[in-house]
């Protein structure tokens, strides 16, 4: 499986704000004609104290993928051949 060593943040925005916990050390694990699976860790503070406490949780996200019709039958119509030289 393909990883990255960059240190990735993917988050769910809408007008501004985060929808959800962004995920720290994302990476992109498959993409498809329907979608993008994301992997990473969500860290939520427990409560203010002297010491800082996180509790980390592993996520995948679905994210689906809207593109118009004619774009996907595009795409699937395009064939390649493989080529030896």
């Amino acid at each position: 499986m393909w990883r990255t060593t960059k240190k990735l943040r993917a988050e769910v925005v809408a007008q501004g704000e985060d929808m959800v916990p962004p995920l720290q050390y994302a990476w992109i694990a498959k993409v498809t004609h329907q979608g993008i699976v994301i992997m990473g860790t969500e860290y939520l503070a427990r409560r203010p104290t002297s010491k800082p406490r996180v509790d980390s949780y592993a996520q995948t996200w679905w994210c689906k993928i809207e593109v118009p019709l004619s774009v996907i039958e595009r795409l699937t119509t395009v064939r390649v051949e493989p080529r030896f030289d």
